[in-house]
């Protein structure tokens, strides 16, 4: 694999590392990833954590280095008193306008043209371009596809650019830190139910891998010719979306398709047909007792009831909906939790939280 001899990390660990970098000042960070894998809200989150902490707002310039040409990097020549100036490009941070801190995101850095790249290269490497300097509080972060998604990568800048990064990253999406992330963002609960079931890479009787881990499905060597769409995390916020919108049924498997490809929606839509089935969780939350347990007992459907259940609850109807989970699957209570406490973080100091912590602890000793 070409990029073996750098760290394999989630975006959550990604954004920590980056994070934990910046006030010292250090190079710029690179982060490697597929289409769609979620590079661009590691930036967002760092950018957003780095304001709370500091208390001072950090800017974001995001620019996508595929889209530009050496006019946009160089700027605009001029004669200026007799000699040839150039006209800063409007998308380099200045005080005045952006503020004194913030982070530089330059993406789909080697889809850049080689002279996009070499202009580049010197913003990364001395923190200037022509007479324009970078201001002291901004740092830069980078990131750009890996050239075995298929993406056109220009390598010809690789060695020498690259060598200018104080760290390299590969990211790679992580199930369990989307569906915490998708239940706090309020995406449908069906998507994050099946995500939670069929997200992961599957490990057949033989010992193999089945690496049809749905919530990124990006095929190594990229999308294959004739094929528009693939399952990744911004494909299902996507289905989210559509689910939400209330598309009319005929045309709404239509719309999943061209989010997530045609494979990856077949498997959803008949999840979906499941959960549609379901018994009303307005019903559940206000008594659970005159519900039935439905008699499929797959983990998908169990997956869907507690997600559905922690994305409707609050802290009046709680305890009704662990009632009805204990009916199910002791083990539920586990994944719902998660997924309520992140939606509403004031649900942590319910009885039925408070109890289900005792209890865990007791089970761990």
């Amino acid at each position: 694999m070409q990029y073996s001899n750098i760290a394999t990390v989630s975006l959550n660990q990604a954004a920590t590392i980056v994070e934990s970098l910046i006030p010292h000042k250090v190079r710029p960070v690179f982060l490697w990833g597929a289409f769609g894998v979620g590079k661009s809200s590691i930036v967002q989150s760092i950018v957003a954590s780095l304001s709370e902490q500091t208390g001072k707002q950090w800017g974001l310039i995001d620019v996508r280095a595929s889209q530009l040409d050496a006019v946009d990097t160089r700027g605009i020549p001029d004669l200026v008193d007799g000699r040839t100036a150039f006209a800063l490009p409007d998308w380099l941070p200045r005080v005045d306008r952006d503020g004194e801190q913030g982070i530089l995101f330059t993406d789909e850095l080697l889809l850049g043209s080689a002279s996009v790249q070499a202009s580049l290269y010197q913003l990364i490497n001395d923190r200037q371009l022509g007479d324009y300097v970078l201001p002291e509080g901004w740092r830069i972060i980078a990131a750009s596809n890996r050239s075995c998604d298929g993406a056109g990568v220009h390598g010809r800048q690789d060695a020498a650019l690259m060598t200018r990064f104080s760290v390299q990253l590969n990211v790679v999406p992580d199930v369990d830190e989307w569906v915490n992330f998708a239940g706090s963002a309020g995406y449908a609960p069906e998507v994050i139910a099946f995500i939670a079931n069929r997200g992961k890479p599957v490990l057949k009787g033989n010992g193999s891998i089945d690496q049809a881990g749905l919530l990124h499905e990006y095929p190594e060597g990229g999308i294959p010719k004739g094929f528009t769409a693939a399952a990744t995390p911004r494909g299902w916020e996507s289905v989210s979306a559509v689910l939400q919108a209330g598309l009319p049924k005929s045309l709404e498997h239509a719309a999943i398709e061209g989010a997530v490809g045609k494979g990856a929606a077949a498997e959803f839509v008949g999840f979906l047909q499941i959960v549609r089935n379901l018994p009303d969780a307005g019903h559940i939350l206000r008594d659970p007792h005159s519900v039935s347990v439905p008699d499929d007992r797959e983990l998908a459907t169990k997956y869907a009831i507690a997600t559905i259940l922690a994305q409707r609850c609050d802290n009046r109807n709680i305890d009704n909906a662990v009632s009805y989970l204990r009916r199910i699957d002791e083990e539920l209570l586990a994944v719902f939790f998660l997924i309520a406490t992140n939606r509403d973080k004031d649900l942590k100091a319910s009885e039925a939280y408070v109890q289900f912590k005792i209890d865990t602890q007791r089970v761990a000793i």
